[in-house]
């Protein structure tokens, strides 16, 4: 949960001053927390006219030891043979993760 509400009804966000949010970005953080309150997760959320899509993304180091880098691929083939070819390079915590999200299909 990234809101937080007390028993007298006041919220917060993690790591965000509410007083200093334009209105737009405070409307949008009353939507996550009322979304938040359903106790649902996004992929109970699922309708006619969408379709689940996924995504896999290989994080990496240098060997300089840098921030994680990304790269974003399709399909978890390709995510892995990046992932191989990235670790006979010398690069260290070669990780390959998965995520899903719903597409709105036109018909």
């Amino acid at each position: 949960m990234i809101t937080e509400v007390k028993p007298n009804g006041e919220w917060s966000v993690k790591g965000v001053d509410l007083k200093k949010c334009s209105p737009e970005m405070y409307g949008a953080l009353c939507k996550l927390r009322d979304y938040e309150k359903t106790g649902l997760n996004p992929d109970d959320f699922v309708g006619k006219g969408y379709e689940k899509k996924y995504m896999y993304k290989v994080f990496y180091k240098t060997s300089s030891g840098a921030d994680f880098q990304g790269i974003l691929c399709e399909t978890k083939e390709n995510a892995e043979q990046i992932a191989d070819m990235l670790e006979k390079a010398g690069c260290s915590n070669v990780l390959v993760n998965q995520w899903s999200w719903q597409v709105f299909i036109e018909e």
